[in-house]
Formats: structure tokens, C-alpha cells, sequence
């Protein structure tokens, strides 16, 4: 397996749970 492939998915899934837990907290926040 490439491993440029492997840090790329690793980022990307990094960057989703942090977006998303940004919108959790925000969303929290607001209501």
C-alpha cells in the first residue's frame, strides 16, 4: 500500500472529526 495513500486518508478522516466536532460545539453553543 502507498503510503502517501495511507497519510492522506489518515489526514482527511483527521480533518473530517475535527470539522465535525467544530460544528458539534458550535452547534451547542448556539442553542
Amino acid at each position: 500500500m502507498n503510503h502517501w495513500l495511507v497519510g492522506g486518508i489518515a489526514l482527511l478522516i483527521l480533518l473530517v472529526m475535527l470539522f465535525g466536532l467544530l460544528m458539534f460545539g458550535a452547534g451547542r453553543e448556539h442553542s
